[in-house]
């Protein structure tokens, strides 16, 4: 048994993705967007300039909801969905690198978008 089968979550013992919408999107995944929204929001769009550029990127759902810690990730049900969503973020973190006063309005625009989909879900 090699050190990393040892170190691999049973599967019985990972969690499951928490509160699931009804296209079997995880509602916590907004945690990854609305900081993004909230910080234009009450800070403006050169704080949100800084904060992009220190967070470098949004991660993909199946980042924030690693498969080593949590049971079906990915199912027949969501996949869609999560690649819909995936794409989106994708957009995103294309935008992040030359992010300024701008285009930071289309960004924030594309992270709402992104919000009204899972909501919606």
């Amino acid at each position: 048994m090699n050190q990393e089968n040892k170190s691999e979550i049973p599967e019985e013992a990972k969690k499951e993705v928490p509160q699931l919408n009804g296209a079997g999107v995880s509602y916590d995944y907004l945690n990854e967007i609305i900081p993004i929204t909230a910080t234009f929001e009450a800070l403006g769009a050169d704080r949100l300039i800084k904060f992009l550029k220190n967070e470098g990127r949004i991660k993909l759902y199946e980042e924030r909801f690693s498969s080593s810690e949590h049971r079906n990730v990915i199912t027949s049900q969501n996949q869609g969905a999560i690649a819909r969503l995936n794409a989106m973020v994708e957009e995103l973190n294309a935008l992040i690198p030359s992010i300024s006063e701008e285009n930071i309005q289309q960004f924030v625009d594309k992270a709402k978008e992104i919000i009204i989909f899972v909501r919606n879900g």
